[in-house]
Protein backbone atom coordinates (compact mmCIF):
# COMPACT_ATOMS: atom_id res chain seq x y z
CA UNK A 1 0.00 0.00 0.00
CA UNK A 2 1.56 3.38 -0.81
CA UNK A 3 -0.15 6.68 0.02
CA UNK A 4 -0.09 8.24 -3.06
CA UNK A 5 -2.56 5.43 -3.79
CA UNK A 6 -4.81 6.23 -1.00
CA UNK A 7 -8.16 7.92 -1.15
CA UNK A 8 -7.17 9.93 2.15
CA UNK A 9 -3.90 11.23 1.24
CA UNK A 10 -5.44 13.67 -1.72
CA UNK A 11 -4.80 17.26 -1.37
CA UNK A 12 -8.11 18.38 -1.88
CA UNK A 13 -8.94 15.96 1.80
CA UNK A 14 -8.98 17.42 4.98
CA UNK A 15 -7.49 14.88 7.48
CA UNK A 16 -9.71 16.01 10.11
CA UNK A 17 -12.62 14.18 8.09
CA UNK A 18 -11.21 11.28 9.83
CA UNK A 19 -11.63 12.13 13.19
CA UNK A 20 -15.51 12.58 12.83
CA UNK A 21 -17.69 15.29 15.48
CA UNK A 22 -20.88 14.04 14.43
CA UNK A 23 -22.57 11.40 12.08
CA UNK A 24 -22.55 13.54 8.92
CA UNK A 25 -18.95 13.97 8.93
CA UNK A 26 -18.56 10.15 9.55
CA UNK A 27 -20.32 9.28 6.43
CA UNK A 28 -18.39 11.87 4.18
CA UNK A 29 -15.09 10.43 5.77
CA UNK A 30 -16.72 6.28 4.58
CA UNK A 31 -17.59 8.04 1.78
CA UNK A 32 -13.73 8.56 0.63
CA UNK A 33 -13.25 5.16 1.93
CA UNK A 34 -15.33 3.79 -0.24
CA UNK A 35 -13.34 4.79 -3.48
CA UNK A 36 -9.89 3.67 -1.72
CA UNK A 37 -8.41 0.20 -2.86
CA UNK A 38 -7.10 -0.18 0.48
CA UNK A 39 -9.38 -0.28 2.82
CA UNK A 40 -8.67 -3.81 4.14
CA UNK A 41 -5.16 -3.07 4.78
CA UNK A 42 -5.30 -0.02 6.38
CA UNK A 43 -7.90 -1.07 8.81
CA UNK A 44 -5.82 -3.96 9.69
CA UNK A 45 -2.67 -1.70 10.30
CA UNK A 46 -4.35 0.47 12.32
CA UNK A 47 -5.91 -2.42 14.58
CA UNK A 48 -2.05 -4.08 14.51
CA UNK A 49 -0.60 -0.35 15.58
CA UNK A 50 -3.11 0.08 18.65
CA UNK A 51 -4.93 3.27 16.68
CA UNK A 52 -7.48 4.17 18.97
CA UNK A 53 -9.78 6.89 17.10
CA UNK A 54 -10.46 7.55 13.62
CA UNK A 55 -12.22 6.30 10.91
CA UNK A 56 -9.59 4.04 9.03
CA UNK A 57 -10.32 1.41 6.07
CA UNK A 58 -14.08 2.96 5.94
CA UNK A 59 -14.51 2.03 10.22
CA UNK A 60 -14.79 4.40 13.19
CA UNK A 61 -12.78 3.28 16.09
CA UNK A 62 -13.35 4.83 19.28
CA UNK A 63 -11.05 4.14 22.60
CA UNK A 64 -9.73 1.29 20.15
CA UNK A 65 -12.93 -0.45 19.67
CA UNK A 66 -15.32 -0.27 16.42
CA UNK A 67 -18.74 1.96 16.46
CA UNK A 68 -20.91 1.10 14.39
CA UNK A 69 -23.09 4.63 15.02
CA UNK A 70 -21.33 7.76 15.65
CA UNK A 71 -23.68 9.62 17.99
CA UNK A 72 -24.11 13.32 18.21
CA UNK A 73 -22.24 15.03 21.79
CA UNK A 74 -24.75 16.26 23.82
CA UNK A 75 -28.70 15.12 24.90
CA UNK A 76 -30.62 13.75 23.31
CA UNK A 77 -33.76 15.79 21.93
CA UNK A 78 -36.68 15.49 23.75
CA UNK A 79 -38.52 14.02 20.99
CA UNK A 80 -35.98 11.47 20.54
CA UNK A 81 -36.91 10.38 24.45
CA UNK A 82 -40.52 10.51 24.35
CA UNK A 83 -40.37 7.87 21.46
CA UNK A 84 -37.94 5.24 23.17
Amino acid sequence: MTQTTMACTSSHVDPEIFFPGDPEQLAAARAICATCPHTRQCLADALATGTSDGVWGGVLLERGAVVAVKRPTGRPRKSAQAAA
